[in-house]
This record gives C-alpha cells, sequence and structure tokens, in this order.
C-alpha cells in the first residue's frame, strides 16, 4: 500500500473513532451540558483533534484525551460537578485514547506486514518469472540435447549394422574362398556359394551366367549356369536360360562387362532393353559384375533385388567383385588342368595315329550325353575329364603293339588290355583326378561281365563307364581304321542296338541314339530300325 492510500486510511480511522467520542458525549452527556452553544463549540475541536490524531500511537492518544477534556470543559460545570458524569467521561477520555492509539499501532502493523507481505509477493513472482524462464531455457537446452543424442545414437546404430553388415559379408566371402579353394571343381561349391553371398547381401536372386558360342548367329550369348533364390516364388519368371546378347539389346551390357566393369541399376543408365526385362521378371534393383578367367571373359555373377529398390553401396559391389574374382581364378586353375589333361591326350594321340580327333569327338558326346540324362555340373565335369584321360594308360603299351597294323595275338591283346590299369596307377595319385577315374578305368566293362579289367557286370560298372562306353564304340566304329573304312551311322546304330544287354547298358543306348538323331548324325529311318533291332 503507497503513502497516499495509507494517509486516506489514517484520517478515515481518526475521523470514525472521534465521532464515535463526540457521538457518546453528547448521548450520554447531554443533560450536563451547559447549553446548545457549548455543544457547538464542540465540533470545531472535535475536527481539529480528528486532524491531529493523525499520527496514531502516542501523540493520537494525548490528542484524543486533550480533546475530550476541552470538550469537558465546553460542557459546562455542571458536567465537572456531577460525579457520575465525571466518571463517565473521564472512562470516554481514557477508552477513546486508548482505543485510538491501539487501533493506530494495530493498523500501522497491519500495514507493515501487509507490505512486507506484498514486497515478499512481488519477490517470489520475480523468482518464480526467473525460474519459469531458466526452466523453459533448460528444458529446450534438454531437448535439443536429447534430439543430438538421438540422432547420435541412431547414427551409431546405423554404423555398427553396417559394420555387421560389412563384417558377415567378409566372413562369408572368406567362407567361399575357402571352400572354392578345397574344390577340384569350380562347379561344386557354387550352389552354396550363391546362397551364401545371397543371404549374406540380402538378396532375394543370385545368378551365374557363362558366355558361350551362339550356335546360330556370330558372337556369344549368356547362358544360365547356376541361380540361388530366397523364395520359390522368385524362380526364373521370363524361363531365362540362353539369350543372345544382340537378341536382348544387350550390346551395351555386353560392351561394359567385357570392358571389366561392373552394371548396376543403382548408377549406370540401363537400355530399354534391359529395364524391359527387369519389369518383366519384376526386378527392382540389379548389379552385375563381370567374371574373367585370366583375360577371358568367361561370363557374370549378378545379383537381384525383387521386393524394393536397392541402392548398391561398397559393400554389395566389393561382395560382388570379391566373389568373381574368386569364380575366375578357380575357372581359371580348372581351365588350366583341362588343357593339361588335353595337351596329355594329344600326346596320346601322336602316338597312336589311329586315334586322331578321337578323343575330342567323344568327349563332346559324352557330355552331351551326361547333361541329357540329368547329370549335375560337377558330374559332367568329373565325365569331360574321364572322357579326356580315357586311353591314358596306353602311355603304358608299347608303340609297336600300339601301332600294329594288322590284329593282335593274344600275347599282345594281354598287354593291351593292362592299360585300364596303367591309367589308374597314373591317375591314382592326382588328387583332382579320382573321381573322373572311373572311365579311364573301366570303359572297357561289358554289361554282361565279359569285359575287362575286372570283368564287372551290370549296375557294378560304374555309371559315367557304362555312359562312355556307348560314346567310344559308336566313335570307333564310325571312324577310319588302317584295318577298316568307317562304318554309316544307321549300320553303326543297329549294330550297338543289337550289343544291348550284353555290351551296352540297354537304359542307356537308347538315349545315347535318339540323341544323334537329335543332332542330325542319325537318321530318323535308321533310329526306328535300330531301334526294331533291339
Amino acid at each position: 500500500m503507497d503513502t497516499k492510500q495509507s494517509d486516506v486510511v489514517d484520517r478515515f480511522v481518526s475521523l470514525l473513532v472521534s465521532l464515535t467520542a463526540y457521538v457518546l458525549l453528547v448521548f450520554y452527556g447531554y443533560p450536563y451540558l451547559g447549553n446548545i452553544a457549548g455543544t457547538a463549540a464542540a465540533i470545531p475541536v472535535l475536527v481539529i483533534a480528528w486532524y491531529f490524531g493523525l499520527g496514531g500511537g502516542l501523540v493520537a492518544a494525548l490528542t484524543s484525551i486533550s480533546t475530550n477534556m476541552i470538550l469537558l470543559l465546553l460542557a459546562g460545570a455542571n458536567s465537572l460537578q456531577d460525579p457520575l458524569a465525571l466518571v463517565f467521561n473521564t472512562f470516554i477520555i481514557l477508552f477513546y485514547g486508548a482505543s485510538a492509539g491501539f487501533i493506530s499501532e494495530t493498523r500501522k502493523e497491519l500495514l507493515k506486514e501487509i507490505s512486507l507481505r506484498e514486497t515478499a509477493e512481488k519477490a517470489l513472482q520475480y523468482l518464480n518469472a526467473q525460474l519459469e524462464g531458466r526452466v523453459k531455457t533448460r528444458t529446450r537446452q534438454l531437448s535439443d540435447l536429447n534430439s543430438q543424442l538421438s540422432a547420435e545414437l541412431q547414427a551409431r546404430k546405423r554404423a555398427q549394422a553396417g559394420l555387421q553388415y560389412r563384417g558377415s559379408i567378409l566372413e562369408t566371402i572368406a567362407g567361399i574362398a575357402e571352400e572354392t579353394l578345397k574344390a577340384d571343381k569350380y562347379v561344386e561349391p557354387i550352389p552354396d556359394m550363391l546362397s551364401s553371398l545371397g543371404k549374406a547381401t540380402r538378396v532375394e536372386r543370385v545368378r551365374l551366367f557363362q558366355n558361350i558360342p551362339n550356335s546360330n548367329k556370330k558372337g556369344t550369348m549368356l547362358s544360365l549356369r547356376k541361380e540361388w533364390v530366397s523364395d520359390p516364388r522368385f524362380k526364373d519368371r521370363m524361363g531365362l536360360r540362353k539369350i543372345a546378347h544382340e537378341d536382348a539389346g544387350l550390346q551395351e551390357w555386353q560392351q561394359q562387362l567385357a570392358a571389366g566393369k561392373a552394371v548396376s541399376s543403382t548408377t549406370d543408365v540401363l537400355s530399354p532393353s534391359i529395364r524391359a526385362m527387369m519389369s518383366q521378371e519384376e526386378i527392382r534393383s540389379m548389379l552385375v559384375m563381370p567374371i574373367f578367367a585370366g583375360s577371358q571373359w568367361w561370363g557374370s555373377i549378378s545379383l537381384a533385388s525383387i521386393t524394393n529398390r536397392r541402392k548398391w553401396g561398397a559393400a554389395e559391389t566389393d561382395a560382388l567383385h570379391a566373389v568373381a574374382d574368386i569364380l575366375g581364378a578357380h575357372i581359371q586353375r580348372e581351365e588350366e588342368y583341362e588343357r593339361t589333361l588335353l595337351g596329355w591326350a594329344k600326346a596320346l594321340e601322336l602316338r597312336d595315329q589311329e586315334t586322331e580327333g578321337h578323343t575330342q569327338r567323344v568327349t563332346r558326346l559324352a557330355v552331351e550325353l551326361a547333361t541329357r540324362l540329368g547329370y549335375n555340373d560337377s558330374e559332367v565335369t568329373d565325365i569331360r575329364r574321364g572322357a579326356l584321360l580315357h586311353d591314358i594308360g596306353k602311355l603304358g603299351v608299347p608303340d609297336a603293339i600300339l601301332n600294329k597294323p594288322g590284329k593282335l595275338n593274344d600275347s599282345e591283346w594281354r598287354i593291351m588290355r593292362r592299360h585300364p590299369d596303367y591309367a589308374r596307377d597314373m591317375l591314382r595319385p592326382i588328387v583332382f583326378l579320382h573321381s573322373a577315374l572311373p572311365i579311364p578305368y573301366a570303359h572297357h566293362e561289358r554289361w554282361d561281365g565279359t569285359g575287362y579289367p575286372r570283368r564287372l557286370k551290370g549296375a557294378r560298372i560304374p555309371a559315367p563307364a557304362r555312359l562312355f562306353a556307348v560314346v567310344d564304340v559308336w566313335d570307333a566304329l564310325t571312324s577310319d581304321r588302317p584295318y577298316r573304312k568307317a562304318w554309316s551311322p544307321s549300320r553303326t546304330a543297329e549294330f550297338m542296338s543289337k550289343q544291348m544287354g550284353t555290351h551296352f547298358d540297354p537304359h542307356i543306348l537308347p538315349v545315347f541314339l535318339k540323341m544323334m538323331a537329335d543332332l542330325g548324325e542319325l537318321p530318323a529311318r535308321a533310329l526306328k530300325r535300330a531301334a526294331a533291332t533291339a
């Protein structure tokens, strides 16, 4: 409360007390008043008392007592002479003075307390405002800090997930490299390789393509060798097995891969034909890496995302590049093996003048027949190697017997028939050729058990050897020899049909003859005749 307001209150309280005393004096003391004039004269005195009584406390009390004494004198002698009036007026005077002083002091204390409370309240309001501001500022700072911490935590989680992802991929690549080094044939670890790579990179499809000569046109074509899918629903939807680069409009793709560059749907502008192919197979994103066996572009390996559009990063690109390098190195090693085997076969043909070109022909037919009979890639590789080395044991046969122009006598035949044993002894120490050994060692066995060297019978003869026996006899009969001219395919088919169940496996020979007819090397009528002969 300010000074102006306090002054008004003081005046009001003093006036109220003075008026009360005056009313009581007039009401009780009127019979003793000397006259009306005395009573009227008391009014100015009362006003003066009211004004000076504003000081409160002792000043107010003395002023009130003095005022009432003056009022008594003005009231006249009658009031002084009457004892009762004197006592009454004295009581009024004391009561008035005490009341005025008490009220004034109490009022000041209350005003002081109110002032203190108002000051405290203002201080509290100020402190509260300051505290609220600080709380808001601190809350905002904590919120910003929390956002920063949350963003940093998310970034660390993403970084940790990325490191775990890359670590998983590196571990997968290390496993692939280890398994590939253990394998004798590059095709053996491919199914597990594609599966591990697909799971590590979290894609729905991984494919391995090989470049093969296009038989109908110039150039090469892509041949799908292997495919892995995370779900059967994602299997090859176009029936894509072999496509010529020019047929699919993949010239740019071919050029880029042949130059050793990856093809990525994330960074490369793909041709409309590739986009159309991706759309038909519902591929959202694709990454293709070339495979080189030495300096020769062998084929490619690809990752495909079907369920979502992927942006291929360094992790996927590096992983695919590493796997392509591992495959390329292993394929190159295997091709060097094959060239070595072919060199051995060529060396044998240089000794055996009767069999020039024989090895290449029977190898081609054996691989084709094995494919038709449903052999897997690894088994076909064993058959190809076995076919290349089927007569390697003849290196142990003397030239005089090997190149004798006439028929061999019994003694010479005993030596000649030992060439499968020579082949076994030569190839057994070579670990990667163990699975190819059945053909060099057992292709002279006969279905009825009259063959050599072990006189095996029926299903006891290794299946690759039974398969190759058919191919070997066909090529021998349809080729010129010093002691006879080549037989016609029709005559050969008829002769071999008569040997079905004695020399040849009755389940394999019909498939072989049908294959030769499909290849255009056996007339359809001859095939029917051979079937009737059997």
